[in-house]
């Protein structure tokens, strides 16, 4: 049993360590969708860390995908992240390739604030997963807004 004495990161950690367990529990498919915060309890007092048996959440998105949907929905969920910033690249690329700078700078920022928020995502959990997925389908639908404005700047010429 660990000793850590500083009450938030002693929530944290058990909160991590309790993730973890779960995947080492449920390496393949996880312990199901939406069943951290049910299991939280009798996962950490495994640890002896846990500060209370209450319901928690992870705080760490990519642990709580790991834990709740396994390797097989991490990695598909990773495919999700990589096939997005693949968009955004190719639609910023494409943005240069024509000199429309100022639509690829808000390309760029858009790939920028989608990093940062996946970034942060390593010290929340995803209780408003509906704002990350209306990013990555704005970031998957970029291509299609380039074609779009590329149609319509080539139809002036």
């Amino acid at each position: 049993s660990l000793r850590v004495n500083e009450l938030s990161f002693r929530g944290r950690l058990s909160e991590n360590l309790a993730a973890w367990e779960m995947v080492r529990t449920h390496p393949v498919f996880g312990v199901g969708l939406n069943s951290y915060s049910y299991l939280f309890g009798q996962y950490a007092q495994i640890h002896g860390i846990a500060l209370e048996a209450a319901e928690r959440e992870p705080h760490n998105l990519y642990l709580e995908v790991l834990a709740e949907t396994g390797m097989v929905g991490f990695i598909l969920f990773a495919v999700l992240l990589r096939t997005t910033f693949k968009s955004v690249l190719r639609a910023r690329k494409r943005l240069l390739e024509f000199k429309l700078f100022d639509y690829a700078n808000m390309v760029t920022g858009f790939g920028l604030g989608l990093f940062g928020y996946l970034t942060a995502s390593m010290f929340v959990h995803g209780a408003f997963a509906r704002y990350m997925y209306l990013l990555l389908g704005i970031g998957l639908s970029l291509p299609l807004v380039v074609n779009n404005i590329l149609s319509v700047k080539l139809a002036d010429k």
